[in-house]
């Protein structure tokens, strides 16, 4: 994304450093993940393997989309944004119901 003035569009690299993007998107999700699991204990079985699942879909489509080309048209951002995004949503929310907090109410410290 060109966000300066005088930017040249279309010159190598202008997205700026994708491997330093990469890496704090994957910290963030590491560090999230471990807060999470840190704060929930599964309560069955659809808690204990559906979390894994659901992980695996969202990294393997993060790596997806980092391997692919550009979407063919901005529908299929759309149509796929719409349908992937609620799938993830219903998914984590279905797994969240299948887990329990192990921090108390008023517990701040993880």
């Amino acid at each position: 994304m060109c966000c300066s003035p005088g930017c040249i569009t279309g010159a190598p690299d202008t997205h700026g450093a994708r491997s330093g993007t990469i890496v704090v998107e994957a910290a963030m999700f590491v560090v999230g993940l471990w807060m999470y699991l840190r704060a929930t204990r599964a309560r069955d079985a659809v808690g204990r393997y559906g979390l894994p699942a659901l992980l695996a879909l969202l990294v393997l489509s993060y790596i997806g989309s980092l391997v692919e080309g550009t979407p063919p048209s901005m529908r299929a951002v759309a149509i796929g944004g719409i349908v992937f995004g609620w799938l993830f949503v219903a998914w984590a929310g279905w797994g969240d119901k299948h887990r329990e907090s192990v921090v108390g109410r008023y517990d701040a410290t993880l």
